[in-house]
């Protein structure tokens, strides 16, 4: 019941949001940075393939894909440094977070935390990044 509410007002945004504004509107800055390139691309891709957009897509597909590989990959990498560093001090955010929960006062939590973010100092890791 959960699923078909939220299709269902999801739907019904899509529905409203799409057609909000004609296509008269074509100039500002995201129109002539994003929409003309890519729609001169789209077009040029489309003429190349015989009029197939369908391959003209997943060609620009691979492309955006290709170029972003770097950032992916070095994204992938950070995740894997931060999740082998994670591994090393698991017991002891294990305890730390045990204790955490059983601390009665605020004072005690306040420690308890600058104890973890001691840990995290240590370990040279950033909890904001997990």
């Amino acid at each position: 019941m959960k699923k078909l509410t939220l299709f269902s007002l999801f739907g019904i945004l899509l529905f409203l949001l799409s057609g909000c504004q004609a296509v008269e509107n074509q100039e500002g800055f995201f129109y002539n940075t994003f929409v003309k390139p890519m729609d001169w691309l789209l077009n040029t891709f489309g003429e190349w393939f015989g009029g197939s957009y369908g391959l003209a897509i997943i060609a620009i597909t691979i492309i955006i894909r290709l170029i972003l590989m770097p950032f992916m990959l070095r994204n992938y990498r950070q995740q894997s440094i931060m999740k082998s560093k994670m591994d090393i001090i698991k017991p002891k955010m294990d305890d730390i977070q045990a204790r955490l929960k059983k601390a009665q006062t605020k004072e005690e939590q306040m420690a308890i935390q600058q104890e973890m973010m001691a840990l995290y100092r240590e370990h040279n890791i950033n909890p904001f990044y997990m």
